[in-house]
């Protein structure tokens, strides 16, 4: 999931160097009481949307945060068996009763 986006704007400040704007949600990462030299903040939902949908439509895009998930891993278990032993699995009752027969060939 994005977090904040910097952009290098077209525009030019009163120093004569690119505007940079940090853009993030209304209640984003970034600390409000801390400046960020040369760089404007904006939290604002709209914006931010905006911004992530025309990534590099508003200027240059000079870095993305992006917030990760942990990394994990997924038990894979393979088995070889013959077609009568997998059919008799596929065609056996669910515990709750239902009928779990997704092997047979369904017309009509």
């Amino acid at each position: 999931m994005i977090r904040s986006v910097t952009v290098v704007s077209g525009n030019f400040g009163p120093n004569g160097l690119p505007i940079i704007y940090r853009t993030e949600p209304t209640n984003g990462i970034t600390d409000r009481g801390k400046q960020i030299p040369n760089v404007t903040l904006v939290q604002d939902d709209a914006m931010f949307n905006a911004i992530i949908v025309g990534l590099g439509a508003f200027g240059v895009v000079h870095s993305i945060i992006i917030e990760t998930t942990p990394f994990y891993w997924i038990k894979e278990t393979r088995e070889a068996v013959d077609w009568s032993a997998a059919k008799k699995r596929l065609q056996r009752e669910d515990p709750t009763g239902a009928s779990s027969d997704i092997a047979t060939l369904r017309s009509g």
